[in-house]
């Protein structure tokens, strides 16, 4: 009676354990293998620039801290004002740096105790009417402005641009897909998998002197720098599911 009891518990869980296992589907390994494609999609759209920034401020050279500071102050508020006069507005204005160095003139490294100090700050502008790049920076250097770089254009909102780059790139991917397909005899399915990166470039290099130096600007005023175009490139990375049949 025991044995038959124990065989009839065996076969209740076997059956069971096939009842379980009959809603699940049972793939090789190997079947997967094949059965995605993995293309790179490129996307481009270009546009004027619409804004530009700069670093805009006053150094000085004094024996004296007092007078080093005051005298950076002074022409700082000078400078803060012309760009305000000019229509900047005050958000568009960011202090950037702001120092007062004090320089040993004792010579072949042995301490004097005889200072000069340098002061020195910058403002970052941002200019949102191009037009006016020259006017500001020239009233900028007549207020003593004696330092001027890191000049870019910009556009202010590039949204629109990186969606129809994105846009192109995505019919790019696809159409890489479509072709690589045809060759293998398949057709393109669902895509499961999409990465993107964007880049902007402007095609034409900007601004005057080199980047981070401090820039002697003629008397007469500053050049217009060349706005160029700037280009946004949007490449996407697409898995795509295949199929045997259309």
């Amino acid at each position: 009676m025991f044995r038959r009891k124990t065989l009839l518990l065996i076969t209740a869980i076997m059956l069971l354990s096939v009842s379980l296992l009959s809603g699940i589907e049972v793939r090789p390994a190997h079947a997967q293998a094949g059965q995605t494609i993995t293309v790179t999609g490129i996307g481009t759209a270009s546009g004027q620039p619409d804004i530009a920034t700069v670093e805009i401020g006053y150094q000085i050279l004094n024996t004296q801290l007092a007078n080093a500071f005051n005298n950076g102050n002074t022409a700082m508020i000078s400078i803060t004002q012309a760009l305000l006069d000019q229509g900047i507005a005050q958000s568009d204005i960011q202090l950037v740096a702001y120092n007062v160095t004090p320089n040993d003139r004792g010579q072949g490294g042995v301490p004097s105790g005889n200072f000069i100090y340098r002061f020195s700050q910058v403002l970052r502008v941002t200019i949102r009417d191009i037009s006016k790049v020259n006017e500001i920076i020239t009233a900028a250097v007549a207020a003593n402005a004696n330092i001027v770089q890191n000049f870019a254009f910009g556009i202010d909102k590039v949204d629109a641009l990186e969606t129809q780059a994105r846009t192109e790139a995505i019919k790019n991917a696809r159409a890489r897909a479509d072709q690589l397909a045809t060759g293998l005899g398949v057709y393109v399915s669902d895509a499961i998998n999409i990465t993107d990166n964007v880049t902007v470039n402007n095609i034409v290099p900007t601004g005057s002197g080199s980047r981070g130096a401090v820039v002697q600007l003629p008397e007469e005023g500053t050049a217009v720098p060349l706005a160029g175009q700037f280009i946004v490139t949007v490449q996407v990375g697409i898995t795509f599911t295949l199929r045997t049949q259309p």
